[in-house]
């Protein structure tokens, strides 16, 4: 049975709204194709339906945990940066847009922590279904979309164009958490969607503390720095650890605070023997060369021949063994990648060459 995506959206936006949070990318792919996908798209009753299905979901161990979202530390404010947050959350105050939402949908005044919930709930079903939105549509040379992708070797033919729904995020509790709601263009979610968007780029805010203070009038405080890093193991080098930083950091804080960011990021995904990834070293400008030397010559080969090639274009770095040479060419590779170094085969051996 193939579900439609706007069904499949519909789907999605009811679990979101029954979990408080976004469906991690990774889990929904895998849960669209399911047959307990299949079995909500039947149901006659698909609120009750849901419902059971997130009961379910759960009771999982942390499974309601999951997200694709890159793990996230931060440096916090000091006294000179919650200055800088007090001062422009009153400047945020007095700023008309802001005054106008509050005086047009909130009577003037603003709401409780408790009762931001509630208020975006209420909204919510006034608005009812959410808009969709086509992205990612190609033009013909009409002008007009094109239906399919032309057939590829690679991927098969497939509609062109991504239904989706937007979302507004706002921190729960007093920023415990945050949760999302749904939006239909022209509600009064939606122009606090683009309040709050406008905000997030006015002051440097998060969007959804934006939407959290505009509401509520808690002034954001938003770190002083902020590093978020998605680790890719075995390939531990091939990650990324993104660094957002306030000017008023100064570098002798973010210098511990990037040590301690990428201490923690490695200790989250321990190193296998003969990794040293735990102890930052330069690499000298040969072994670098090595790395991309033996990547290019385990094409089959033998180690033995790689390094008669090796020996043969540096005479003044040759290796006496192949043992040797297997070593640091191994250990360059690791340092460069993070990753082993698997010795590809012959075509048609059998054996992995692994020590030849």
């Amino acid at each position: 049975m193939l579900i439609a995506t706007i069904q499949l959206n519909e789907i999605r936006r009811r679990i979101e709204t029954a979990l408080g949070e976004r469906f991690a990318e990774a889990k929904w792919t895998e849960f669209s194709d399911s047959s307990r996908c299949r079995e909500l798209a039947r149901s006659p009753n698909l609120e009750r339906d849901v419902a059971d299905f997130v009961r379910e979901f759960r009771t999982i161990p942390g499974g309601q945990r999951e997200t694709d979202r890159p793990q996230e530390r931060e440096l916090r404010s000091d006294h000179q940066h919650k200055a800088l947050n007090e001062i422009l959350a009153i400047d945020a105050s007095q700023y008309e847009p802001v005054v106008y939402f509050r005086e047009t949908h909130l009577g003037g005044a603003t709401l409780t922590p408790q009762g931001v919930g509630p208020w975006l709930a209420a909204r919510d079903k006034e608005q009812g279904k959410p808009t969709v939105y086509l992205e990612q549509v190609p033009l013909g040379d009409d002008g007009k979309p094109l239906n399919y992708e032309p057939d590829h070797p690679l991927f098969p033919a497939m509609p062109v164009g991504r239904r989706t729904v937007r979302h507004i995020e706002y921190p729960y509790r007093d920023g415990e958490k945050h949760r999302y709601a749904s939006i239909r263009e022209g509600s009064v979610l939606a122009i606090l969607k683009q309040l709050s968007v406008h905000l997030s780029e006015r002051y440097s805010w998060p969007e959804a503390d934006a939407v959290f203070f505009v509401l509520t009038g808690v002034e954001p405080d938003p770190p002083k720095a902020k590093a978020a890093f998605r680790l890719v193991y075995p390939a531990c080098n091939r990650s990324k650890i993104t660094l957002t930083v306030s000017p008023l950091t100064t570098p002798s804080e973010l210098r511990d605070f990037y040590a301690e960011v990428r201490r923690d990021a490695l200790r989250k995904h321990p190193p296998r023997e003969g990794d040293t990834r735990k102890r930052a070293r330069t690499m000298s400008p040969g072994a670098a060369e090595l790395a991309v030397f033996i990547t290019k010559a385990n094409d089959g080969r033998t180690r033995k021949e790689a390094m008669d090639e090796w020996n043969r274009k540096h005479p003044s770095r040759s290796k006496k063994t192949v043992d040797a040479f297997r070593r640091s060419s191994q250990d360059a590779f690791m340092r460069v990648t993070g990753s082993d170094l698997e010795w590809k085969r012959r075509p048609g051996d059998q054996k992995a060459r692994t020590k030849n």
